[in-house]
């Protein structure tokens, strides 16, 4: 669904509209917007909490969530993407030029690691520190794998942007409703008990959808065995 389709009346806003009995008058675009960005942070937290091991992306990025930078000798400190919502993976290359190593996180640094081939790192704010510090530089020798924020929608006039939402269509009504209820709590209508509960069942489909067993993961079977004791 579009956010905002008022030719056909098949966007989010128009079934908003219709749950909450409004117009973009008296529900206003600019106002509907800020409700579905901030159903859009509910979606997100509830979709990676329930990923099983998948990255959580927007549907409409056009290329994939790595980042390169250059890896300095005599420098630790390095900072990640501003729009990393977590990091997932860092991997630096070897002295050889062409060996991936995958560093692991620690929640402390180990004291006078000096340098070398890091193997380890810390999570500071946007940065990362390695260990030991490198000591010898190599262009794009860091790559970092992450899960980047969504994107928020913006309003102008009566264009949205993006035109819909980065989700599956699927959950796009879960949306309109997530946008309608603080819309009907305000009002005190009553329709707002039933909003909620179908919103509730939305968030069970949701973590449904994320919560499955990836495709490629094998399932086996382990007999069961009995003691004779």
């Amino acid at each position: 669904m579009l956010y905002n389709d008022s030719t056909n009346s098949s966007g989010i806003c128009q079934e908003i509209d219709s749950i909450c009995g409004t117009t973009s008058t008296s529900y206003t675009l600019a106002d509907k917007n800020r409700r579905l960005n901030s159903a859009l942070d509910d979606y997100v937290l509830l979709a990676i909490k329930e990923a099983s091991g998948w990255s959580v992306e927007d549907t409409g990025e056009t290329d994939l969530p790595i980042a390169f930078t250059n890896l300095v000798s005599g420098q630790a400190d390095y900072s990640f993407p501003n729009e990393s919502l977590v990091l997932e993976l860092l991997q630096i290359i070897s002295t050889d030029g062409s060996t991936l190593v995958t560093l692991s996180p620690v929640d402390q640094l180990p004291l006078n690691a000096g340098t070398g081939v890091p193997s380890v790192y810390k999570k500071m704010g946007n940065s990362v520190i390695l260990s030991p510090t490198p000591n010898y530089s190599m262009t794009a020798g860091i790559k970092i794998n992450y899960r980047r924020a969504f994107n928020y929608s913006t309003v102008s006039s009566t264009t949205f942007t993006p035109t819909s939402p980065g989700i599956p269509s699927v959950f796009h009504t879960w949306l309109a409703r997530k946008a309608s209820l603080p819309f009907l709590v305000s009002k005190g209508i009553a329709s707002k008990n039933d909003i909620n509960a179908l919103i509730l069942e939305g968030n069970d489909k949701i973590i449904s959808y994320f919560g499955r067993r990836p495709k490629d993961v094998v399932r086996r079977m382990s007999p069961k065995r009995e003691s004779n004791k």
